[in-house]
């Protein structure tokens, strides 16, 4: 599976990843924060280059086995603020 042209073309595809990409759009409508579990490493990597191009995000934060437990405290960390001043709002 190789994601080339349109990304869009790419999501519709796949009904599953299409329905959690409206999921995905919904919330980022309301402001709301989200994670996002996939257990395949390769499709970590491909959903994440999809949601940036998707959501114009310049970044996404991402834990899996190779994560040093130094960079998930600064992840976890920086998601747990992002998360307390979306509460504060």
């Amino acid at each position: 599976m190789v994601m080339s042209g349109n990304n869009q073309s790419f999501i519709d595809a796949f009904a599953h990843l299409h329905a959690c990409f409206e999921i995905l759009h919904r919330i980022k409508t309301k402001g709301e924060y989200v994670l996002v579990f996939i257990d395949h490493r390769k499709i970590q990597f491909w959903f994440m280059k999809l949601a940036r191009q998707k959501f114009g995000l310049e970044h996404i934060d991402h834990i899996n086995s190779d994560t040093s437990i130094q960079k998930r405290q600064v992840i976890v960390r920086r998601s747990s603020d992002a998360l307390s001043k979306m509460l504060a709002s």
